[in-house]
Formats: C-alpha cells, structure tokens, sequence
C-alpha cells in the first residue's frame, strides 16, 4: 500500500498545484477528493497532485510487481479521463490515462509491464495525478494507491538458427515481472541426455542463448523461472526433442503471419517448418492463406541465406484441388522494404533502427548474409472465386544455388465480402505532397493513380483541412470506384473566430455545390467539418458558426474532433454537431451510446496520440494493432473513422529508392517530429503509390470489420457471435492479444461461422 489516506495527516503530504484536495471519512474509512477546476485561457492546463516524494523514497523498486492500482470514482455525470505520469530517476517519464467512469469507487490498473520500454522500474521518483485543459469542474474520489503482484507468468518460445550463424538454440522469455530464469539444453543420446549448454540471468524480458555450433542431433531444451520477490512455485517449460542437422544450409525460408513485424535478426520458431537449399529431406505442410471471396489477405515467406547472394523469385498460378474453374485467386508478390529509425520523443520503442514497412516490387534482389528478409505474398479473390482450396508454388532462384520450391495453399470460404464498407472513413491525402517528390508535371499525372490505390484499399479520399470545396467530377469518380463514396468533407473550418460577413461569403460559394450534392443524392455523405481538436475557449465561436451553417443548409452534417466530453450536452452543441469525433483513448462509450439515442453518429480518430497501451500504427509498434482497431470500431459500434493525412512527407523531396539493390530503402520516415510513420501510411514511389506493411493491415482490417458487419447484420444471433468474436480478442480499449496465432484462430473462425450461415446451417 502507498498511501490509503487512513492516517490524518496523509493528505497534507501531498503537492497540490491548483487542486483542492480534501479528506472525507465514510463507511467504508477515508478517501481524498480531488477538486480540479475548469480550464480557462490563462489559467493552468495541467492541474495535478503529486504522491508525496517520502511515500516513493520508501517504496521506489517496482520490478517485483504486476500493476500500479488505484480506487476512482466520480459523482460527475461524464467519464473524465484522468492523467498518471510517472517518473524515473532518469529523468525518463511514461503517461497513462484512467477513464473515470461516473459512480462509486472502482479499482483501476496499470500494467507495469507495459511501462517497462519506457521507465527503469528499480528507481520511481514521481506520480502525478492531473487532468489536461479540463472541460468543467471535475471531482474525483481516490484511494489506495498500490503496488499488486499476481501469480508469476512467463510467455516463453525456443528460437532456431537454422545457419549457426550466433547460436543455435536462443530461448525468449516474457514475465508478468521480474524473474530469475535458467535454461539447460541438453543432447539425447542412445542411452542417456547430455547437458552442453547452460544460461540464465534474471529479468522480465530475457533473450537466453542456449547453445553455440551445437554438432547435428536431438535436444531438449528445459527452462526453469523463480519468483525471487515471493517465493511461488517455479515455472517449467520443456520443448523438444528438436532435431539440429549439418551442415547448415545455404539458404532457408519459413512462413510469418502478415500480423507479425519481421527485424532483421529474427529466426524461426522451433515449432514453425523449415525450407532449405539444398533440400535435405525436409517435409512441411506449407504456408497458408484464408480468406472470403472478393477479399484480399496476405502471408509472409522470411528468407535467410549464409552469404550474400542476388535472389530471384517468382509464383505458380494457384491451381483448385478437386474441382475445376478459370476464376482462381490471384497472387502478387513484395519484397518488404526497410526503413531506418531514430527514436522517437513522443511513445517509447523496443529498439530503433531498421523496422520493416514498405511493400517493394519483387524484382531481383540483393540478399544481405545473416539479415532476415520477408516477401509479402498476397492473394486476392473475385466475387466469383468459386469456395474451395487451391494450391500454388512460390519459386526461389538464388546464383549458384538449385531452385528452391515453397508451396503455398489457399482457402476460399464460401461468404462473399461486400465492396462497400459499413464503416465510413475520412482519410486524408495531401496533395500538395505530390509536386513536393515528384515535381508538378509528374504530380499531376500522378494524382489518379493515388486516388485510385487508396480507393482499391477501401478508403474515402479527402481532405479534414480542405479550404477549397471538392470537385463534382472527382467525387463521381470516387462513387464508381470499388469502395464508393460513403464520406468526404467539404470544406473544413479553422478553429478561430470568423465574422458575420466571411460565414456569409462562405455559405454563398458553398450553395452552388450544396444543391448539385442534393441533386446527385451524395449530400447526405458531404460532411463541413471545423474547430479540428478544439477547446472550451473555442466553443461560443463553434456554437455561432454550426448554428450559422445548420439554418442555412440544415441537411449539410457538421462534424468535429472538438474535445466536449459530453459531445455536445454540457456545452450547447449537442443539435449543431452530427458527427462527433473523439480520439480513441477518450471515447466515452456511455456518452456515444446517448449521443447515438439522440440521432448523433460518433466516430473516432488516432494521430500522434494515443500512445501505448493504447493502439496505434507507428512503425515500431506491433503489427497487429493496426488490424485490431477496426475490430474495435465494430466492438464499440463506432461509425467512421477519421485520419488526418496518409502520405505526410514532411522530410521527403525524392522518391522511395533501394539501396543497392537490397530490401532497404532512402526514406526518412519521420513524418511528424520524431515520429516515425505518423499521418504517412504509403510511400511516393518512383512510378506512383507503393504501398505499406502498415496500409495493407488497415484495409485488411476494414474487411474484417465488414465481416463482422454483414455477420452481426444477419440476424440477433449472428449478432451474439461477431460481439463473442471480437470479445475473445479485445477485452478494453487497452487491453487486447497481441498473439496473431489467436488472432488467426478466431478470424478463421469468423470465416467459417459465415460460411455455415450462407450455407444455410444453423450457429448452436
């Protein structure tokens, strides 16, 4: 316990800064009140209290814990999202916010673990509680501040370096908090087990070698954690036997989740097949792909070579198994590309460096010694891929080398993927981005061909920040392409104060466009939207201008990123604002479910913010997240999603080049500040868009969520199965897998739950 305000004076120890604290004595015992007031301009942003510096002398290593806890509550009507920072002696802060949910006391939690790339957990030296800009007057009831530790837990799998090239078993641990690890590997012979490597070291996070040049033969690989702080029962894994054979081949390739970030130093898992050349004999089932028709879904074959060496690949066509059609699906192969990071000041990383991103055409390459190198191979339906499995070959040709032969199988589920979206999006592109790279004859001839890709990836093309009205003939277009047209902006309005006379000029440009959307039907997709990100000093110039807008085009929808809390009820906008757009971390699920009874939609937006433990689709941060916040959206019953920009390219004058023929790319992807990939989810390619690792998991997201859609559409029962589905995956906003096998077992299962109901099955 940190501080339970049980004593009298625990308050007093306290640093308030602009807060009123006191201590009230209930039932249950004391608790703090903290009293933080309503930001105004000129007042203080952040009000705070401070856990008293004697309290975190005494109590300052938290290695030997699971989480930072707190009991919160509020008699206020809203959810008020409360701010922890907490600081190292380092001078390293990490920040995390609680949503305060209206009503008694609840416990909430911070995982420490998640805090671990960003402090030094031996030495914490600050706590802070505060609010940012709040909204209103906000009280919140605090008490016992603490440190828990559950049972020890360890996430543990055995990796193989099939080349030998560092060692030949590594063992990479995760616990729930520090342990003491040891791993002994020891080698089966005809009468008895040898032990030849032994490791250990003491941690959360470990990388263990356990074994260099081990000579060809069968091993078992024992690992053994400790709880040093609690005395538990040891933990005991045991993986084997696994077979290591001589000589190392020249050549080996094994198949990665699309979901998986592949580093450079990266070596298979020890349950995962191996293909290698020379072939020795080697028998492995193969990557596969599942997937709807009219979809598009991806796999990852790695490669890693003993030398360097120019490589060559190609694909059979996929062939069906038991059944004839000319309508197959269709594969297209990438190499993914590299791009060099530095770390970032906003989020914490795992590491900096070469993190994998863009999709590269798979020409001959450059295969470096000793780098694992991914090809992206993604396989795409028709409407009219008939369901079924299909086969196919990935060829891999490498000089001096014989051909090495992967196979590859599809599954084609028998449900059909609708071409539009039930989620509606507003992605930006920048345009003036165009002429930047590539130069203004270029740019222009350009412009269709990236209006068409991010068609192609189930995105509405527009602009938040547009100061100029869309043409008529360019959202024509964008309605006859495969996603259609189901939202763009058109017109957005700062965030100041404008005169009657410029609302007036501005409603009088708009009529003409106005009436040809009302004429053409597309009106009711049209969005005017302004006071981007705006606060309560903004609001009175927000009511007047909406107001303005809604008497002149009362069928026009206004939308906004404002940051009301209440969208709308506390602050007069709630019957000016149509769409509300919070930012993910402040989604405020009971304040959306009203909006939504009162006829409001309510959306939500990622940018440079939220970081960890909330997800977002930075370059280092794990792939499966950028998947994983549309099954979010659907889980939330969130209508649109909104992104400021998918190709700021701040730093960037030239196009995207390889270096010397390798996967690595000439990109500075620090698209805003320091972070890397932020409002940039494609590359400027010599010839036009070149996609990314990132963009392909976001379309391949909005197709899962339109599975989920047309599942929970089906009827109340389908409905039951998309929320289970998406439960099984997504526990809170920050809390969810970050395990793609699991992630691959329930998407297949979404696959065929859909199947059986098209096939007129009954779900028990």
């Amino acid at each position: 316990m940190l501080q339970d305000f049980e004593e009298p004076e625990a308050l007093s120890r306290w640093k308030a800064d602009h807060v009123r604290a006191t201590r009230l004595i209930g039932k249950g015992g004391a608790v703090a009140r903290f009293r933080y007031p309503a930001w105004m301009p000129g007042s203080d942003k952040w009000p705070a209290m401070r856990l008293p510096d004697e309290t975190l002398e005494a109590h300052s290593d938290w290695r030997d814990f699971d989480t930072f806890a707190l009991d919160l509550g509020t008699s206020h009507p809203r959810t008020i999202h409360l701010k922890i920072r907490i600081d190292d002696d380092r001078g390293a802060y990490a920040i995390r916010i609680l949503p305060v949910a209206p009503g008694p006391l609840r416990a909430h939690r911070l995982s420490l673990a998640s805090l671990d790339d960003e402090l030094d957990l031996r030495r914490i030296t600050r706590v802070d509680l505060y609010l940012s800009q709040p909204a209103a007057d906000y009280v919140i009831d605090v008490d016992n501040l603490r440190l828990e530790a559950d049972s020890l837990r360890a996430e543990a799998r055995v990796l193989i370096d099939p080349l030998g090239e560092d060692s030949s078993l590594t063992v990479q641990v995760e616990h729930n908090r520090r342990a003491l690890v040891q791993v002994v590997v020891t080698r089966e012979l005809a009468d008895r087990a040898v032990i030849v490597a032994r490791s250990a070291s003491a941690g959360r996070r470990l990388q263990l070698k356990a074994g260099k040049e081990l000579p060809a033969g069968s091993y078992i690989v024992h690992m053994t954690s400790t709880d040093p702080a609690w005395g538990s029962e040891p933990l005991k894994r045991r993986w084997g036997p696994l077979e290591l054979a001589l000589p190392a081949p020249d050549l080996v390739a094994w198949f990665e989740p699309s979901t998986r970030k592949i580093r450079h130093d990266d070596h298979p898992d020890s349950a995962v097949p191996l293909y290698t050349s020379p072939s020795e004999i080697v028998v492995s089932p193969g990557g596969e792909v599942v997937l709807a028709r009219n979809e598009g879904e991806a796999v990852q074959l790695v490669l890693r070579a003993a030398s360097d060496r120019r490589l060559r690949v190609a694909a059979s066509e996929l062939t069906p198994v038991g059944f004839d059609t000319d309508s197959t699906p269709q594969l297209q192969l990438y190499w993914v590309g590299y791009v060099h990071t530095q770390r970032p000041e906003d989020y914490a990383v795992e590491a900096s460096g070469w993190w994998p991103d863009p999709l590269l055409p798979a020409g001959e390459i450059a295969l470096r010694r000793a780098s694992s190198t991914p090809l992206w191979i993604k396989v795409t339906t028709d409407a009219d891929t008939p369901p079924g499995s299909y086969h196919g070959e990935v060829y891999l040709r490498t000089d001096g080398l014989s051909e090495l032969r992967v196979p590859l199988h599809v599954r084609v589920y028998d449900t059909t993927l609708a071409d539009t979206t039930a989620i509606r999006t507003v992605f930006s592109l920048y345009e003036h981005m165009l002429p930047q790279v590539y130069g203004e004859r270029m740019a222009r001839r350009l412009r269709s061909d990236y209006h068409e890709f991010l068609s192609q990836s189930r995105l509405n093309v527009t602009s938040l920040y547009a100061r100029s009205m869309p043409r008529l003939t360019d959202l024509r277009r964008q309605a006859n392409r495969r996603s259609g047209l189901n939202a763009f902006v058109i017109f957005s309005l700062e965030t100041r104060t404008y005169s009657a006379r410029e609302l007036d000029t501005l409603a009088r440009e708009l009529e003409p466009l106005v009436q040809q959307l009302r004429q053409e039907r597309i009106l009711d997709r049209a969005l005017l939207y302004g006071f981007d990100e705006a606060t309560s000093e903004f609001f009175p110039e927000m009511r007047r201008a909406f107001a303005f807008f809604k008497q002149r085009f009362p069928d026009l929808r206004t939308a906004t990123t404002a940051r009301d809390p209440s969208l709308g009820v506390d602050t007069g906008l709630a019957s000016l604002v149509d769409i509300w757009i919070p930012l993910t971390a402040y989604y405020d699920p009971l304040a959306a479910v009203r909006a939504r009874t009162r006829g409001t939609e309510v959306w939500w937006y990622i940018c440079i913010a939220p970081t960890h433990p909330h997800a977002n689709w930075f370059i280092e941060y794990p792939a499966l997240e950028a998947r994983l916040l549309w099954w979010m959206a659907h889980r939330q019953g969130v209508e649109g999603f909104a992104y400021y920009s998918v190709n700021r390219w701040a730093n960037q004058h030239t196009p995207l080049t390889r270096i010397n023929d390798t996967h690595l790319v000439n990109w500075n992807p620090a698209s805003f500040g320091t972070a890397n990939g932020d409002g940039s989810l494609i590359y400027a390619g010599p010839a036009g868009p070149v996609s990314s690792l990132r963009m392909e998991l976001v379309r391949d997201g909005i197709e899962d969520h339109q599975l989920l859609h047309q599942l929970a559409e089906s009827d109340s029962a389908g409905s039951v199965l998309a929320r289970e589905l998406a439960d099984r995956l997504i526990a809170t906003l920050t809390d969810f897998t970050e395990d793609p096998a699991l992630f691959a077992q329930v998407r297949r299962e979404l696959l065929e739950v859909l199947a059986r109901r098209s096939a007129g099955e009954i779900d028990r």
